[in-house]
């Protein structure tokens, strides 16, 4: 559990997107005094001086793996500032590999190195790097779906991005932007009839009003 003088440094943590989530599920007070520092400095700009304490928690025999592993998202954070996306998938993937398949932040890891593979606009690696972040945890998995069949789509994979877009129509959270996507999918391919079709289903999830 986190103590109250925690606080400010969990809000530090809470700033930076690469981290937020890792605050709280390594519910570490000396996770967070660690990682307070270097986390600073590169919200700050000080990119060097951010590695520097990233690989200092590293070296550290006594920082444990989950430590380790959150300084390794750091360093791939610090990788992209450099304008190097491939080091930041691999740092990305080391951390993952760090954290038992069980923790959320096993997915968290491989979903960031997803993003970093979609700019980048490798969009085959990216789709396959989402699905297992999906499948590994459930709490992103809508969204690391609708991300992989974004990236099948840019590949022109028709087939697999409509499998992906119908597997979320059941999804309270992304039916109506599944099926929007899925209908300019239909679109793009001159079905015309399908599209129409989906967009249909577009008044089926709005609620019916108050009688």
């Amino acid at each position: 559990m986190l103590f109250n003088s925690s606080i400010k440094k969990l809000r530090i943590l809470a700033a930076t997107p690469l981290l937020f989530a890792s605050a709280f599920i390594c519910a570490d007070e000396i996770t967070v005094i660690d990682l307070a520092t270097p986390i600073t400095h590169l919200l700050s700009g000080s990119n060097t001086v951010a590695e520097a304490g990233f690989q200092e928690i590293m070296a550290n025999e006594a920082a444990g793996a989950d430590n380790t592993a959150i300084a390794l998202a750091g360093l791939a954070t610090c990788a992209q500032k450099k304008g190097d996306p491939d080091s930041a998938v691999s740092l990305y993937r080391r951390a993952s590999q760090l954290t038992p398949s069980t923790n959320a932040l096993c997915g968290i890891y491989l979903s960031m190195a997803a993003d970093t593979l979609h700019r980048s606009k490798k969009f085959l690696e990216a789709a396959d790097t989402y699905l297992e972040a999906a499948r590994l945890t459930p709490s992103i998995a809508e969204t690391a779906t609708y991300m992989a069949a974004d990236s099948y789509e840019r590949t022109d994979n028709i087939k697999k991005a409509e499998e992906l877009y119908t597997s979320l129509l059941e999804s309270k959270k992304s039916r109506a932007i599944a099926i929007l996507r899925l209908g300019m999918l239909y679109e793009r391919s001159k079905r015309y009839f399908d599209a129409e079709a989906t967009y249909k289903l577009l008044s089926h999830s709005k609620k019916a009003p108050p009688a």
